[in-house]
């Protein structure tokens, strides 16, 4: 399976501020905790083995070259990445990092997409979205039509130039074929 099919719900840049050096073989290594058979487990594992699941944010009812979008494109790009800079800055500096006000808001909106990536709202949304949005366009078909002529609000995730531009057309598409899968 190619590694953008493997979705972390728990970022690999988060893990690794758990992990403990292991033997030179093994390098950084964090301790996972599962429950399998009824029994605690406890086992060393990379960041990148764990807090994940194959193709979590998957769109299977689009094209194959837009089926990773959601992980490549929002949570990689828009979330983790500056999330990132952020943490480091954190774990760097100690209490008193003083971080700005845009880093404050990258942290903010790294904390809330925590709260919905979980597998449990994931599998959840995938359920209960499409009706609930189908119900809400037939009621509204005016923000059906605003969807299909490409109209879709252009702050959703509070971005400037051609990056939100395409990020909020990537959402549209989505949310257009959710609604409209032919």
């Amino acid at each position: 399976m190619p590694a953008n099919e493997r979705h972390h719900y728990v970022p690999q840049f988060y893990l690794n501020g758990w992990c403990t050096p292991g033997e030179q073989a093994q390098g950084e290594r964090l301790y996972r905790y599962q429950w399998k058979g009824g029994r605690l487990l406890v086992e060393r594992a990379h960041p990148r083995s764990t807090g994940s699941l194959d193709r979590l944010y998957s769109l299977d009812s689009v094209p194959p070259e837009r089926q990773q979008q959601i992980e490549k494109d929002f949570l990689a790009g828009v979330i983790e990445a500056p999330a990132g800079l952020v943490l480091n800055k954190m774990r760097t500096s100690g209490r008193g990092h003083n971080l700005t006000m845009e880093e404050r808001h990258v942290w903010t909106r790294f904390l809330m997409a925590q709260r919905i990536r979980s597998p449990e709202i994931v599998r959840f949304l995938h359920e209960q979205a499409p009706p609930h949005l189908r119900e809400v366009l037939a009621a509204n078909p005016e923000q059906y039509q605003a969807l299909k002529e490409g109209e879709g609000p252009r702050d959703a995730v509070g971005m400037g130039g051609a990056r939100k531009a395409g990020i909020d057309r990537g959402l549209r598409e989505t949310a257009y074929t959710v609604v409209d899968p032919r």
